[in-house]
């Protein structure tokens, strides 16, 4: 699991949670959601909590 977020202290709190919790299978990445450092088929499943209002073109990446 990548947790992915433009804030640095939100991933340290990602990253010390998953510590506290014993879960080795977490990764945290910094970066813009403008910017995703990921190819197209790296995810099985991707979660979005609450961000849209962070993006500069929500349907700018959307494909059909």
């Amino acid at each position: 699991m990548i947790a992915y977020d433009l804030s640095d202290d939100m991933l340290g709190v990602v990253a010390n949670e998953a510590k506290q919790r014993k879960l080795e299978n977490i990764e945290t990445k910094q970066g813009s959601v403008s910017e995703l450092p990921f190819a197209d088929g790296t995810f099985d499943v991707i979660v979005s909590r609450y961000s849209a209002h962070h993006w500069s073109d929500v349907q700018g990446g959307a494909r059909n």
